[in-house]
């Protein structure tokens, strides 16, 4: 997914439709961890001038923040968290949202939580992919909808955030997720809403061997 420089456009929600409040689904803070992921997936790849290149292309609010690591769990607001991740994603392919999305679920689930991986199966990783989303962002909602052997469908109510989040970002979350959950042949979907629902509901199917 290639994000515009901004959240991408938020519907008006409606009363009769939305099931949660628009106070409940706009997102408003994103935890440290993502940001120091990022800032060491590009120094890996792009070096310090690649790193230097990205601040540069950030607001100097932003660019104040990120100038030193910040810690798994400090909470940083997501304008500049949205700053980073569509700076970044300008640079090689590595800063693409799919690959940021499977950095940062690699950081959470083999540095952050390793013990997760020694409890979870693909289905049950799948089944906690919620509490991980109550952790990780303030404001907002991803919810399991269904899950089986192989099959799993999500909803999440996250306003504010980039395009390339919804439709690369939190796909390559779950395809590294769920294969490091030993899960084979992942395949997962970004959906629109279903009928009748919140027009700002985003939906994946996943399905894996």
């Amino acid at each position: 997914m290639l994000p515009p420089s901004s959240p991408s456009p938020q519907p008006a929600p409606s009363a009769s439709l939305s099931k949660f409040s628009l106070e409940l689904a706009t997102v408003t803070h994103g935890r440290g961890l993502h940001c120091d992921t990022l800032r060491q997936v590009c120094l890996k790849n792009c070096g310090p001038e690649g790193w230097d290149e990205v601040l540069g292309r950030l607001s100097p609010p932003a660019r104040e923040v990120f100038q030193d690591t910040l810690g798994n769990f400090a909470w940083v607001p997501i304008a500049f968290v949205n700053e980073l991740e569509v700076a970044f994603s300008q640079m090689k392919q590595e800063g693409r949202p799919f690959y940021q999305g499977q950095a940062i679920a690699d950081e959470q689930l083999k540095v952050a939580h390793p013990w997760l991986m020694k409890l979870l199966n693909p289905e049950a990783l799948v089944q906690q992919a919620g509490t991980l989303f109550r952790f990780y962002y303030k404001g907002g909602v991803l919810e399991i909808d269904e899950v089986s052997k192989g099959h799993g469908l999500a909803s999440i109510w996250a306003l504010g955030m980039p395009e390339g989040w919804y439709v690369s970002g939190i796909p390559g979350w779950f395809t590294h997720a769920l294969r490091l959950a030993g899960a084979q042949r992942v395949d997962i979907q970004h959906e629109g809403p279903p009928v009748g629902s919140d027009p700002w509901r985003h939906r994946y199917s996943m399905l894996w061997e």
